[in-house]
């Protein structure tokens, strides 16, 4: 006997996740790439590797690091992030049967 759920119900039953969820790894990330550039300016500065190589690499390096966040939000600023995923998988919260392979 298998229980047979509406469109409502089938909809609760699979798994929502919020569009936000994604910004948190992504924050990391990003904090991570922060902390790191800030060890490479303070050992440029430390070790006083202020050749004018040094400097063009530094500024190629953070220009890039602008360059990319600029990106990231020019390409995301249109993004709903209240929207939900909604991850379809058999048998969560649903019909165990959706499971059994004949």
């Amino acid at each position: 006997m298998t229980s047979q759920l509406t469109a409502a119900e089938q909809t609760e039953a699979m798994l929502s996740l919020s569009f936000a969820l994604i910004l948190i790894p992504y924050a990391l990330v990003v904090a991570f790439f922060a902390v790191m550039a800030l060890i490479h300016v303070q050992h440029l500065i430390h070790y006083g590797a202020t050749t004018k190589m040094s400097f063009a690499v530094t500024f190629c390096f953070l220009a890039g690091a602008v360059l990319i966040l600029f990106t990231t939000w020019y390409l995301l600023q249109g993004t709903d992030w209240s929207q939900r995923m909604i991850i379809d998988t058999p048998g969560f919260g649903g019909d165990p049967s959706d499971l059994i392979i004949n």
